[in-house]
C-alpha cells in the first residue's frame, strides 16, 4: 500500500473474494459444512479488510461472483456470511454477474439482513440488480 500511496494521489480501490464465493471455490475437509467455512471466511476477510483501510486503501470492495451462479446455496448461508465480512467498517459490496449494483455500507448497517427477501429474490435472475 504504502508504494503504491507514493504513485498516486487518486483514491486506491483493493477487491477481495467475499466468503461465500471462497466457500465454492475451495475443498473443505475441517469445518463441519459450508456454512461454517463461509463464517470462517467471513472472519478472515473482515479482518484483512480492516488491515487494508489502516494501511491506506481508500475503498474495500467484496465480490460475490458465486451469489448468482450457485442461488439454492446462496439461500443457505450466504448472507450471513457478508455480513460478518461486512461488519464494523466502511466497505462495498458487489455481487457481480447479474446482481451488479453496488452499494456502500456504514459500520453496523447490515442492509443484506433487512432486505434479505428481496435479495433472494434476485439470485439466480440474469441482469438483476440489488439497489439496496
Amino acid at each position: 500500500m504504502e508504494f503504491l500511496r507514493s504513485i498516486t494521489d487518486r483514491r486506491i480501490k483493493i477487491t477481495v473474494p467475499g466468503p461465500f464465493t471462497m466457500t465454492q471455490q475451495a475443498q473443505n475437509d475441517y469445518y463441519s459444512d459450508s456454512a461454517e467455512l463461509a463464517l470462517a471466511y467471513a472472519a478472515a476477510i473482515n479482518e484483512e479488510a480492516r488491515d487494508l483501510k489502516r494501511a491506506g486503501a481508500d475503498i474495500i470492495q467484496i465480490d460475490e461472483p458465486y451469489l448468482q451462479a450457485r442461488p439454492e446455496a446462496a439461500r443457505e448461508y450466504a448472507i450471513p456470511a457478508i455480513n460478518l465480512a461486512l461488519a464494523r467498517g466502511d466497505m462495498s459490496f458487489d455481487c457481480v454477474q447479474g446482481l451488479t449494483e453496488r452499494f456502500l455500507l456504514r459500520p453496523h448497517h447490515d442492509v443484506l439482513r433487512q432486505d434479505k427477501r428481496f435479495l433472494e429474490g434476485r439470485l439466480g435472475q440474469r441482469g438483476a440488480a440489488y439497489g439496496g
